[in-house]
C-alpha cells in the first residue's frame, strides 16, 4: 500500500482508505459490474462439458492359473509399474483402438472438421475447402481425443483414474469405459502374444531336441547292431544273433506293409481300381472288383440315357463305394501292421541293447555303449523337459488374465464439470472488486488526483504551503458562512481559516527571501498570483480568503479578478458592480478609470477589482497591454500585497502572461480531483513562463478531514460549524 495511507508511525490510516473507497465507489462498482457481466456472458456462452471417470486397479503381481499360489513380480518397482500402466492407457495405440471401435472419425464432436486456417481460406475463397482424409484425418481425431482424455494416478495407490470430457454425459461415460476396456484387452492380448512367442521358441527347440534324441538313440542301436557278431564271438551270447535275425525279419515286414499301405492309400485317393485290385488280398475286394468289371462290360453297348444304363451306373457307383470302404478297412489293417512292426522293432532293439549290456562285454565296447547310452539319456531328459514346458505354455495361452481390472466403471454424470458457473461468477466478482480497488487506487494516486502533501511534492517537486479542508456551507438560508472566504471572518479560529493563514505564512517566508533580491528602485508591493490547472478548483474563493487574511493582519492588500473569461470574485462578495476589469482594459484606461472598478470588501479592509462580466473576445491581448501594466504598477505602489486571481492554466493562456509579473505563484490543486497529468502540464507551463526568481507553491484545496489532519488530532484548538 502507498505511503499516502501510512502516517508517521507507519500505521494504516483506515479512515483515509475508507475515504478512497467512498470517493471512487462509482469506479469500483462499474469495474465489478463490467467484470461480472463479461464473465457471465462468457460462462453462459460456453458449451457445457461433462466428465465421466472410470477407475482401474493395477495389481503388480503376475497371475498364473496353472499355479494359483505363485505371485511373481517384475523387476521394476511397483510404483514405476503403476506409472507405466498410466502411460500405456494414454498412449496413441490405446486411443487409436478406441477411435476405431467407437467410429470417432465420423463423430460430430471428435471427428474430422475444418481447421481455423482452412475455414478462413474457404470463407475468403482463397482455396477449395476439403476435409482432411487418411492419416491427416486420423491424427486430427487422435488430437481431439487426447485433449478430452485425462489419465492420472490416485496419489500413491494402485488406482488409475480415466476421465473423459464430452458435450454429452452418455458419450463421456461410453468413451471412458471404452478406453478402460481397450487397455485391459490390449493387456491380455499382449500377454497372450508373449506366451505364443514363447511357445513358438519352445516348439523349435523341442523339434531340435527330438531330432537329437532320435539321432542319439539311433547311434546307440546302430553301434550295438553293428557289433553283434563281435559280442557273440567274444561272449558266446547266441541270443543276440537270434534277436538280430528277428529284428531284420520284422523290419522287412514293416517295409512291405508300409509300401502296400502307400499303394492302397494312393489307389483310394486317385480311385485307381486296378491298383486296388492288385494291392488288396481280400476275397471281398476281389469279388467287388469282378462285379465292377461285369457292370462296365454291360454298360459298353447301352445308350447312356437309357433307363438300364442309368440303373447300371447307379449300381456301379454303389459297388465302387463298397470297394472304397473295403479298401479303407484293409488300409487301416495295414497301418496297424506297420505300427505293430515298429513297436516290435523298438522292443527288439531294446532287448538287443539290454542283452548286450548284460553280457560280459569287452572294455572298449562297454565304454562306447555307455557313452552313447548317456547321450541318449541326456537328450531324452531335455526332450521331456521341453515337452512339459511346451504343454504348460500352450495351456497358459488359453488361460491369461489381465493384471488390471475395472473397479468402478464410468457412469453418465448428471451435472456438467465445465463451466463451474457459481465458482467462476464468484471468482469474477472477487476479481472485479479487486480490479476496481486497484483502479481506484491508481486513479487517485497516480492517474487521478492528489490525496496528500507528500504526493504533491513527490510528483510535482514543488513545496506545499497548506492543505485547505473542504467546507460544508450553509447557503443563503442558513446561519453559517455562505462562502469559504466568509469563513475567514465568521469563524476565524476554524481549521479552514487556520489553513489559509498557514498558506499566508508560507508565502511570507518566500517574500522574505525575495526581499533581499529586490533592488530599492524596484521596491513595491509583492504580486501573488493564484491559479490552478483546470477550472473548478476553488482558486477564486482561496484568492479572496488569502486577501482577507492579509487585510486582517494589517497589510494593505488588493485582490484583482484577472479571470476575464469567467470572473467569479464578485459572486463570492454577493455584489454586482457597474464596471469591472474587462471594461477598464477594453477602454485602455481612458473610458473607465481605476476608481470606477475598485471596490471595498464589506467585511475587511481588503480592496478588490472584480471582473464583473465575461469577455466576449480574446483576453490575452488585454493582460499584456499597457493598460494592465499601468494598473499593476499602480497596485504595487499603493498596496503591499497584490493578489492576482488568474484563470486556470490548462484552458486559458492568460495565466502564462500573468506569471511573468508575479513574485510568488500559488498553484491550487483540488484534493482527489485534479488529475496528475493536468497538474504536471500546468506546472510545466508556469515554469517556462515565470521569472527565474519566482517561486511556485502548491495549495491542496478541499481536502477531507481525517485523523492525520489538524482538525482531527487537535480539535480542541479549533471551533467550526462544519
Amino acid at each position: 500500500m502507498s505511503d499516502d495511507f501510512l502516517p508517521d508511525d507507519r500505521e494504516i490510516d483506515l479512515r483515509a482508505l475508507l475515504g478512497l473507497l467512498r470517493r471512487q465507489l462509482r469506479l469500483i462498482i462499474v469495474s465489478f459490474v463490467v467484470v461480472v457481466m463479461v464473465a457471465a456472458l462468457v460462462v453462459f456462452s460456453l458449451t457445457p462439458k461433462y466428465t465421466a471417470s472410470a477407475l482401474i486397479l493395477v495389481d503388480p503381481a503376475q497371475k498364473n492359473l496353472l499355479d494359483p499360489n505363485s505371485a511373481n513380480t517384475s523387476g521394476v518397482s511397483e510404483s514405476s509399474r503403476v506409472e507405466s500402466e498410466a502411460e500405456i492407457i494414454r498412449s496413441d495405440s490405446t486411443l487409436l483402438e478406441v477411435i476405431n471401435d467407437q467410429k470417432l472419425i465420423s463423430d460430430p464432436e471428435f471427428g474430422v472438421s475444418l481447421g481455423l486456417r482452412a475455414w478462413l481460406t474457404g470463407i475468403l475463397r482463397i482455396s477449395d475447402v476439403k476435409l482432411p482424409t487418411g492419416k491427416e484425418a486420423l491424427h486430427q481425431v487422435l488430437a481431439n481425443l487426447q485433449k478430452a482424455v485425462h489419465v492420472e494416478r490416485r496419489g500413491l495407490t494402485y488406482l488409475i483414474d480415466i476421465s473423459v470430457d464430452s458435450d454429452s454425459p452418455d458419450r463421456a461415460a461410453t468413451l471412458a469405459n471404452a478406453i478402460a476396456n481397450a487397455y485391459i484387452h490390449d493387456q491380455v492380448q499382449a500377454k497372450i502374444a508373449a506366451t505364443i512367442a514363447s511357445r513358438d521358441i519352445l516348439q523349435r527347440r523341442l523339434d531340435q531336441a527330438k531330432l537329437a534324441l532320435s539321432e542319439s538313440e539311433t547311434s546307440l542301436d546302430d553301434f550295438v547292431f553293428q557289433n553283434v557278431d563281435r559280442i557273440v564271438s567274444e561272449t558266446g551270447e547266441t541270443k543276440l544273433s537270434d534277436l538280430r535275425k528277428e529284428l531284420t525279419l520284422t523290419d522287412q515286414k514293416r517295409v512291405e506293409a508300409s509300401k502296400l499301405a502307400d499303394l492302397v492309400a494312393k489307389g483310394i485317393d486317385q480311385r485307381d481300381w486296378q491298383t486296388l485290385q492288385q494291392s488288396l488280398e481280400s476275397d471281398a475286394a476281389k469279388a467287388l472288383e469282378r462285379q465292377r468289371a461285369d457292370l462296365i462290360s454291360s454298360l459298353a453297348g447301352l445308350d447312356p440315357t437309357a433307363q438300364r444304363a442309368v440303373d447300371l451306373k447307379a449300381e456301379l457307383a454303389k459297388i465302387e463305394d463298397e470297394l472304397t470302404k473295403t479298401a479303407r478297412i484293409e488300409l487301416s489293417g495295414l497301418k496297424k501292421n506297420v505300427a505293430t512292426a515298429e513297436n516290435g522293432i523298438a522292443n527288439l532293439k531294446g532287448e538287443i541293447r539290454t542283452a548286450a549290456l548284460n553280457s560280459d562285454l569287452p572294455a572298449d565296447l562297454l565304454t562306447n555303449i555307455y557313452g552313447l547310452q548317456q547321450n541318449a539319456a541326456v537328450s531324452r531328459n531335455q526332450y521331456q523337459l521341453l515337452l512339459s514346458r511346451l504343454r504348460d505354455v500352450e495351456a497358459q495361452a488359453e488361460l491369461q488374465l489381465p493384471d488390471s481390472r475395472v473397479v468402478s466403471p464410468a457412469i453418465p454424470p448428471n451435472r456438467p464439470s465445465f463451466p463451474k458457473t457459481t465458482l467462476m461468477l464468484g471468482a469474477s466478482g472477487l476479481i472485479g472488486l479487486m480490479l476496481g480497488i486497484v483502479l481506484a487506487y491508481l486513479r487517485e494516486n497516480y492517474i487521478g488526483g492528489f490525496v496528500s502533501d507528500r504526493q504533491v511534492e513527490s510528483v510535482l517537486h514543488i513545496p506545499v504551503s497548506a492543505s485547505v479542508p473542504r467546507l460544508k456551507l450553509s447557503g443563503s438560508g442558513g446561519q453559517g458562512p455562505r462562502s469559504p472566504a466568509e469563513t475567514i471572518v465568521a469563524e476565524p479560529i476554524s481549521v479552514f481559516s487556520e489553513s489559509v493563514r498557514r498558506l499566508r505564512a508560507g508565502i511570507d517566508q518566500s517574500m522574505d527571501r525575495l526581499a533581499a533580491a529586490k533592488s530599492t528602485a524596484a521596491a513595491g508591493g509583492t504580486v501573488i498570483m493564484v491559479t490552478s490547472a483546470v477550472p473548478g478548483e476553488g482558486k477564486s474563493s482561496l484568492s479572496l480568503s488569502l486577501g482577507r487574511t492579509y487585510a486582517l493582519a494589517g497589510r494593505s492588500t488588493i485582490v484583482i479578478d484577472c479571470d476575464l473569461r469567467k470572473p467569479s470574485v464578485h459572486r463570492h462578495l454577493d455584489l454586482e458592480p457597474s464596471a469591472g476589469l474587462f471594461d477598464y482594459l477594453a477602454s485602455k484606461g481612458e473610458g473607465v478609470r481605476i476608481d470606477d472598478i475598485l471596490i471595498q470588501d464589506p467585511l475587511t479592509p481588503l480592496a478588490i477589482i472584480t471582473g464583473m462580466r465575461r469577455a466576449n473576445a480574446a483576453t490575452d491581448q488585454l493582460v499584456v497591454g499597457a493598460a494592465f501594466d499601468k494598473l499593476l504598477d499602480a497596485a504595487t505602489k499603493s498596496f503591499e500585497i497584490v493578489i492576482l486571481d488568474a484563470p486556470p492554466i490548462g484552458p486559458i493562456v492568460d495565466g502564462l502572461y500573468l506569471a511573468k509579473r508575479a513574485d510568488i505563484i500559488a498553484m491550487v490543486i483540488q484534493w482527489a480531483q485534479t488529475s496528475q497529468e493536468d497538474a504536471r502540464r500546468a506546472l510545466s507551463g508556469l515554469q517556462s513562463a515565470k521569472r527565474p526568481e519566482t517561486q511556485i507553491q502548491a495549495v491542496l484545496n478541499a481536502t477531507d478531514n481525517g485523523p492525520s489532519s489538524y482538525g482531527g488530532r487537535y480539535s480542541g484548538y479549533f471551533e467550526q460549524s462544519y
